[in-house]
Formats: structure tokens, sequence, C-alpha cells
């Protein structure tokens, strides 16, 4: 229960099993920061597209843990806007992967935003087919491979509406 609510941004990436079994919240407010200073990064971006400004900013913040809350706030924020910030979105990723994201950080941001699909459904009318788009750029951009999108489907839930944005 908890890594689904950790993917579906419900509970901070933090929130860890102690060694005593006692469960423990790692600073709920730093998430929250975190958050609000993404979406002014990528506004910024999504403005000027400058792609080494914007990785001086993430790596000015120091939270690299962040990495998949920041896919997925980038991706949200370019499906709710014009379609060049989708495309925006797409070349940043593979920016981000050539520098300092890790595949893990790229597979776990769009674990995390396909668990929430059915919220971003709500928002934005086409979403499934949007994201599914994302996922098929980052394919062809080599930022994923096959083997990946099966690691990502196999991490969402049962009945989760993200599976139907992930090709089989």
């Amino acid at each position: 229960m908890v890594p689904v609510a950790i993917a579906a941004g419900w509970l901070d990436a933090l929130f860890l099993k102690s060694s005593e079994g006692e469960s423990r919240e790692v600073d709920d407010d730093k998430v929250r920061r975190y958050k609000e200073e993404v979406v002014t990064i990528s506004h910024k971006y999504f403005l000027l597209d400058d792609i080494p400004e914007l990785i001086r900013s993430l790596e000015d913040l120091g939270s690299p843990e962040f990495n998949p809350i920041f896919l997925k706030k980038l991706i949200t924020l370019a499906m709710d806007r014009k379609n060049q910030d989708e495309k925006l979105a797409s070349v940043l990723l593979s920016s981000l992967h050539r520098e300092i994201f890790s595949t893990e950080d790229i597979v776990n941001g769009f674990v995390t935003l396909l668990v929430s699909a059915e919220y971003i459904a709500l928002d934005i009318l086409d979403a499934s087919n949007e994201l599914a788009l994302f996922l098929a750029r980052a394919v062809m951009d080599d930022i994923l491979v096959p083997l990946n999108l099966e690691k990502i489907s196999n991490r969402l839930p049962p009945n989760c509406t993200g599976t139907q944005s992930v090709p089989p």
C-alpha cells in the first residue's frame, strides 16, 4: 500500500520504515517546497527554452532523490499547456537523462505519473493518449527501452488507468 501511495504522490518518496518497523515521515515541507520550485523552474524553461539553466536550477535545489517528482510535474505541466511545451518537455527529458537523471529516475517518474493518470484525466481530456505519446517519445529518444516499459507496467497497481498508456 505504501509504495502505491508514494507512486501516486500521496506520500513523500522518503516515507520509510525504520529498522524497528516504525514508520517515519521525512519533512513533508521539503517536498512541498521542492514542488513549488519545480513549477517555477518548469514555467521558466517553457518560456526561455534554456536547458543548461534548468539543469543548474535543479542541481541548486540539491534534491536528486526527488527527480521522479520533477518528471511527473514537468509532464503534467506540459500536458496542461500547448503542444510546443510538450515537445520542449520531451527534449528536456532526453537532456536530463544524459546529464543528471538515471534510467531508474525516469522509470520511477513515469510510474508515479501513470499511477496518477486517473486524476490527470480530470483536467486533460486525452490524458491517456498524451501519456502514451510521452512514453513513446522516451523510447524513440533512447531514454527508455522496451524492458523499461515492462518494468513500468509491472509496477502499476491493478486496475490503474495508467496501464492504458503503456504499450503492450
